[in-house]
């Protein structure tokens, strides 16, 4: 899956598109698949 990720402090120059593992739930846990999202 793909991830907008922070590495470092600072402003919206320093956030960058990656690929990343998916996530794996633990015990009592579940993994929701959110196909879309917005920030206003």
């Amino acid at each position: 899956m793909f991830a907008i990720t922070i590495p470092a402090p600072g402003g919206p120059e320093v956030l960058t598109w990656a690929e990343v593992p998916d996530p794996e739930p633990g015990p009592d846990e579940v993994v929701i698949d959110v196909s879309a999202s917005a920030v206003n």
